[in-house]
């Protein structure tokens, strides 16, 4: 859901814009400030989760000046809180695409089985 988040967040904005994305997610954070995302992309990583979602995040971040910051995540930081209210909201309500990289791999799995 938190890659989800990002890269609906990044698609928002249409026009280069100065972004700050505070997130109680180390994945996300560590994998876009170490460079991980990128390495991942630039080497067509496919042992990596979510690498279609990492493709459009990485993309994205070439366009927008974005800045990330780890927050400590349920333990009563109003905004975070609200923010993980709403996601799960929007998770429920909203028809967002499935992830690509899951129907590949459930499709492979039902190949394996000879179904």
């Amino acid at each position: 859901m938190e890659l989800m988040g990002v890269l609906e967040t990044l698609k928002y904005f249409k026009t280069p814009i100065n972004l700050k994305i505070i997130s109680d997610s180390m994945y996300i954070i560590g994998s876009v400030t170490s460079g991980s995302a990128k390495k991942w992309i630039e080497e067509n990583d496919l042992s990596k989760k979510n690498l279609d979602l990492w493709f459009q995040i990485v993309d994205l971040l070439e366009i927008h000046n974005v800045t990330f910051e780890w927050t400590k995540g349920h333990i009563g930081n109003k905004w975070n809180e609200e923010a993980d209210k709403w996601c799960t909201f929007a998770a429920r309500c909203i028809n967002l695409p499935r992830d690509v990289w899951t129907i590949n791999l459930q499709q492979k799995d039902l190949d394996s089985t000879g179904i």
